[in-house]
């Protein structure tokens, strides 16, 4: 279906405008707060690599395969630190068919070490503008083949950052150049366990491909756009993060049926550390077609290794139309690693 046809539509075009004028406004915002308030690093002609400052936090799921789940898995994109790269292999159940996906995403900015600390940690606006994420995810489904989807994920604000925050940015102004790779080995563990919940906002947009056969036995592509904002905020101290979240889904049906636009709202509560995490969270989507479904989710985010997570969920409808039964999903992901000097 032609693309520029397809974002005439007068739900998905609307949505989209949001997206940029929010964008717009943020970019306005950050521009002129840029460098208030803040001690700046002087490289002194020995810059400090990004990479260096890397946290191991949970890898996230890439967006572009987060937007295969529309029909009850996992319930959102989770904020997270921003990896130069990262790669997920994806299984899910549902008690009828098993599906494999495996997704790629990268901050194409930040790959190449073209950034120093000094210069990330001094600038908001370069922060903003350096964590956008692009991913790429592919689908396999009995009887339909591949299903595709890209992806473009942009962390707004993430206080979970180390290389965003202000007391390490004081520590290391306090010391020579030379001596800032020693400091940020001995500060990043204490640092991520205080920070790992702290205050996050982040938007994505996503397009699905999606085959289906039909009655004669040809291939039809149907086509779906999916929009997300999330926020998180700490709570019960450096315990808990409670996470709020909202989702458009546009989603094409074939020329046989009207187009499926589906809105869902999401709260989720995270306890654990920044290694380990358990949640449990409860969405409500609502359609066009039939009353609204309420799911709960049920997972967690466990380290296996410097850059390995793994991620187990479960969720499942409390309405009894909902046509989703339970489903299950386990993804195993790997991003950039920490690395010491």
């Amino acid at each position: 279906m032609n693309l520029t046809i397809l974002l005439i539509n007068s739900s998905s075009s609307r949505a989209m405008l949001g997206v940029v004028a929010l964008c717009a406004f943020v970019l306005q915002s950050c521009a002129t707060l840029d460098g208030a308030g803040q001690a700046t690093l002087d490289g002194a002609g020995q810059a400090t690599p990004l990479r260096l400052a890397v946290a191991d936090y949970p890898v996230p799921v890439p967006v572009a395969l987060m937007a295969f789940d529309i029909d009850g898995g996992p319930m959102t994109i989770e904020p997270s630190g921003v990896r130069n790269a990262a790669v997920a292999a994806h299984a899910r159940w549902d008690g009828a068919t098993q599906r494999m996906r495996v997704g790629m995403e990268v901050a194409p900015l930040l790959i190449g070490g073209g950034v120093s600390l000094e210069e990330f940690l001094s600038g908001r606006l370069l922060r903003l503008l350096t964590r956008p994420r692009i991913s790429f995810a592919v689908e396999t489904v009995p009887g339909t083949g591949f299903h595709t989807a890209l992806g473009l994920r942009w962390m707004l604000h993430d206080d979970a950052d180390l290389r965003a925050d202000s007391t390490l940015l004081r520590a290391l102004a306090a010391v020579a150049p030379a001596d800032r790779a020693a400091l940020l080995d001995s500060l990043r563990p204490a640092l991520k366990e205080a920070l790992w919940n702290r205050s996050v906002y982040e938007l994505a947009l996503a397009a699905t491909w999606r085959g289906h056969m039909t009655d004669d036995g040809s291939a039809l592509p149907l086509t779906g756009y999916h929009y997300f904002v999330v926020a998180a905020f700490p709570v019960l101290g450096t315990s808990g993060q409670v996470q709020a979240a909202a989702s458009l889904q546009h989603q094409s049906l074939g020329p046989s049926l009207s187009d499926l636009l589906e809105g869902s709202l999401t709260a989720r509560m995270v306890y654990g550390s920044a290694t380990e995490r358990l949640f449990v969270g409860l969405r409500l989507d609502a359609d066009r077609r039939m009353p609204p479904d309420h799911r709960v989710e049920i997972g967690g985010q466990l380290r296996l290794g410097n850059g390995i997570w793994l991620r187990p969920d479960i969720g499942f409808s409390l309405a009894g139309h909902s046509p989703n039964g339970p489903v299950a999903t386990l993804t195993l992901l790997v991003g950039t690693p920490e690395v010491s000097r």
